[in-house]
């Protein structure tokens, strides 16, 4: 058994039209479903497959979904719930999922920033070394030290950004 109800704002959540949605399952092939890692996510493993099978909620999954390639990825939080009878029989899954594609560009972005800082500190330690072992005069060694304070402060206004865009607010020059 398929979808057998979308609603309008999953079919938004989705970028798909509920119509499109409903007799589609978990299995179909044209669903480019991944993991945050970016590994592909089995149509076994993910939350639907998983509360039919157990027959017990699946809460707070994040994966990536892409019906084509030329289409933007969407990031979705999903729950899975199982729906029982009175004999406790399986009856159906609702599914409910919230659209995370903002937070989740955010913390690509400041992983990335993250990796870029550690960089420049590694950088930077390497060059005050290097000036150190060649016995460069003090001026030189403090030229470093603030060619590498300027590309933290530009990280450091970089993640500030980031952040801020998830709260609203926004640097003011």
């Amino acid at each position: 058994a398929g979808i057998v109800f979308a609603s309008r704002a999953a079919g938004e959540r989705l970028r798909c039209p509920p119509s499109e949605l409903v007799g589609m399952t978990t299995f179909d092939p044209s669903w480019d479903v991944i993991r945050v890692d970016g590994a592909p996510f089995p149509p076994d493993e993910r939350p639907v497959s998983i509360a039919l099978r157990t027959r017990a909620p699946v809460r707070g999954v994040e994966l990536g979904v892409c019906r084509s390639p030329s289409e933007e990825r969407v990031w979705v939080l999903l729950d899975a719930l199982p729906r029982l009878d009175a004999a406790g029989a399986l009856v159906h899954v609702v599914v409910s999922l919230r659209d995370v594609t903002e937070e989740h560009r955010r913390r690509e972005r400041l992983e990335a920033l993250r990796t870029e800082l550690v960089e420049v500190e590694r950088s930077h330690a390497a060059a005050m070394a290097r000036a150190q072992s060649e016995g460069e005069t003090g001026r030189d060694a403090l030229e470093l030290a603030r060619r590498e304070l300027l590309q933290r402060e530009r990280l450091y206004w970089s993640v500030f950004e980031v952040l801020g865009e998830g709260l609203g607010v926004h640097r003011v020059d």
